[in-house]
Formats: C-alpha cells, structure tokens, sequence
C-alpha cells in the first residue's frame, strides 16, 4: 500500500494557521484544507440558580449576523482549560461559578479544524458584575429551556445539542 503525502501552509495570522493536504494512496488523490489554531478552546453552558441557561450574542463574520451562543474562547497561554471558562464566563457575562463540570472533551468539526474543544457546565451561576465590553457581544440573556429551545434566532449546534440532552435526561428520570 503506498501513500504520499505533501503538507503546506496557505496562510496564517495571529490565531490560525491554514493548511492544504494532498494525497494519494492507492492511487486515489485527495485534497483536504484544515485550520489549525493556536489554541484550544472552552465552551460554558452556564445555569443560573434560577435554573436559567444564559446565553451570549455574538456576532459573526462569515455569516454577517449575530448568534446566540454559550460563553466560550480560546485557552491563552498561561491557564489551563478551567481558568479559560471561568474567565470567559466572568468576561462575556459578568457571572461566576462555584461548579464546573466537563461535558465534553474531543474534536469539534474535525474534519476542519484541528483544535480540541472543552465544553463545560457551570451549575449555581450568580452575577458579579457587568460584562467586559466586547465589539464581538451583543447581548447577554437568561433562558428558560423551553426559551432556547424555541428560538426562532439564529443559535448555535452546541446549544440544541445540550438542551436536547436535558430533555432526554428528564425523560429517562421518568421511567426509573
């Protein structure tokens, strides 16, 4: 079985590195183009003790509208993946968190993006002060489930995939 492969760099700035992939492998060619970021990055799905989910609007660039999305960024140098979402939640919603639980760890879009994701939940979130002003961020919102679930505004996957996920947690406490 042979396979060749050529590597090379398309473009890069400050956060990310493009890549193109070439390849043949018995006799099949292929092309892959991958970003690779600098950094990894975390994703809070933050519950308030009013048990609301409380959601960021960002706006974004390539689809030139805005999204509501849980907290999240990139891990910088010097903390690790925790202090990245807790710092993250304080800077884009002024709330903080006595608990945090990894939901996720792994690949998101890996067939684009070679990066990991941390996907936290943080339980008991109260509110400590006003949010970082951010160009990026919109608003900041509390959130029933039902609420996010019926947004009719353009939202992120992770969210439907974690709301989803408290529903079916409900149904299954049911038949126990």
């Amino acid at each position: 079985m042979s396979k060749k492969m050529r590597l090379s760099e398309i473009a890069k700035n400050e956060f990310v590195k493009v890549f193109s992939l070439d390849m043949e492998e018995e006799g099949k060619k292929s092309n892959w183009t991958y970003l690779q970021p600098h950094k990894h990055s975390v994703l809070v799905a933050p519950i308030t003790d009013d048990n609301k989910i409380l959601l960021v609007k960002h706006y974004r660039m390539p689809q030139q509208k805005s999204f509501w999305e849980f907290p999240g960024g990139a891990v910088e140098n010097n903390e690790t993946a925790l202090q990245a979402g807790k710092r993250e939640l304080l800077e884009e919603t002024g709330y903080v968190s006595p608990s945090f639980e990894t939901l996720f760890y792994g690949y998101d879009r890996a067939s684009v993006l070679n990066s990991p994701l941390v996907f936290y939940v943080a339980t008991n979130c109260e509110a400590m002060k006003a949010p970082l002003p951010e160009k990026h961020i919109l608003d900041y919102k509390k959130f029933s489930l039902a609420e996010v679930r019926d947004l009719r505004e353009p939202k992120m996957c992770w969210i439907d995939f974690f709301t989803g996920m408290l529903e079916r947690a409900e149904a299954y406490k049911k038949l126990l």
